[in-house]
């Protein structure tokens, strides 16, 4: 997914990863675009902090920033709006999630991209026997 990024994302000034976590995709965008302003967006100060350890320890804390505060709202409080906004298995954690991702994309600049990572619903197998057939009919 980065790299696709990077090739529809040319040069962001601004980066940011919205439910961060402890920021190991914050510091891969921050690899992926080296002059952009990364910032991590999390609920969690503890988690947030490991993130800005990380940037630290990876070299790129001069560009990179933490912002703690519950989403969307939060997001309202970035100085400038981001070319690159990355919402990766967060959205479903909000209450309205239309509405989360209104917000989300009314916080990019002209142009920016919104990208948003969620998974499915869970995986279902069918048992090993199903009580007809060869057992292991899945496999």
């Amino acid at each position: 997914a980065l790299n696709w990024l990077a090739k529809e994302v040319t040069e962001p000034g601004l980066v940011v990863d919205a439910g961060s976590g402890p920021g190991v995709i914050s510091c891969l965008f921050a690899e992926t675009f080296p002059g952009a302003r990364i910032v991590a967006v999390d609920g969690s100060k503890p988690l947030l902090e490991r993130a800005a350890d990380r940037a630290a320890r990876q070299g790129v804390a001069d560009r990179f920033d933490t912002l703690a505060g519950e989403l969307p709202d939060v997001l309202g409080e970035l100085d400038y709006p981001a070319d690159l906004l990355w919402a990766s298995r967060s959205v479903h954690h909000l209450g309205d999630q239309s509405a989360a991702l209104a917000a989300c994309a009314a916080r990019l600049a002209p142009g920016g991209t919104l990208a948003v990572v969620e998974g499915g619903l869970p995986a279902r197998f069918l048992p090993r026997d199903i009580g007809i057939g060869r057992p292991g009919l899945q496999a």
